[in-house]
């Protein structure tokens, strides 16, 4: 337990953060190599949907520099 009601949620959350930025980047960089089925569909298995698709359901944390 906290000693300090309130505050120990702040601190965690820069490293929450951190995490689900760096697990947003992993996300994308296993996309990327699906992106040509977007750009062709004739590239994509039989019976599959476009990864846009499940991207814009799902959306990652935007990409900061």
């Amino acid at each position: 337990m906290c000693a300090m009601a309130g505050r120990c949620g702040r601190s965690r959350l820069p490293s929450f953060v951190a995490r689900m930025t760096e697990l947003a980047a992993s996300i994308r960089l296993l996309l990327a190599g699906y992106r040509e089925r977007d750009q062709r569909p004739t590239a994509r298995p039989a019976g599959t949907v476009a990864v846009a698709a499940v991207t814009r359901l799902f959306p990652l944390p935007t990409e900061r520099p």
